[in-house]
């Protein structure tokens, strides 16, 4: 990687026990190598009352074995009259670490809810 290549990531989603394909997102969400980079990820506007729990996986390119576990962004907002058990993650930090060189690589990649 040089600084400012596209890093691609995918993502992928799980509610109500299904899980949706491997997505790229497009270039206006994906990260550049070296640069800090903050985004809205949208997604939950559709989001009915028989989705209880909403979760968001990530992936650093195909086949560079990085990827996060589930995070959980939404659980327990299934009744619109009772919120009090809902919880919604507000923010999620995708954190790249990297060794800069001729050819700079990742060698890092957490998520910090």
């Amino acid at each position: 990687w040089t600084s400012g290549d596209f890093v691609p990531i995918f993502r992928r989603t799980s509610f109500n026990d299904q899980v949706t394909d491997w997505k790229e997102m497009g270039p206006d969400l994906t990260p550049r190598f070296g640069r800090n980079k903050v985004v809205r990820i949208h997604g939950m506007e559709n989001v009915e009352g028989e989705k209880i729990d909403y979760k968001m996986a990530f992936e650093l390119g195909h086949g560079l074995g990085r990827r996060t576990t589930w995070i959980t962004v939404q659980s327990g907002c299934s009744d619109k009259r009772d919120m009090s058990n809902c919880k919604v993650l507000s923010h999620l930090d995708l954190e790249f670490t990297y060794e800069m060189g001729s050819y700079g690589k990742i060698v890092d990649f957490i998520t910090k809810p």
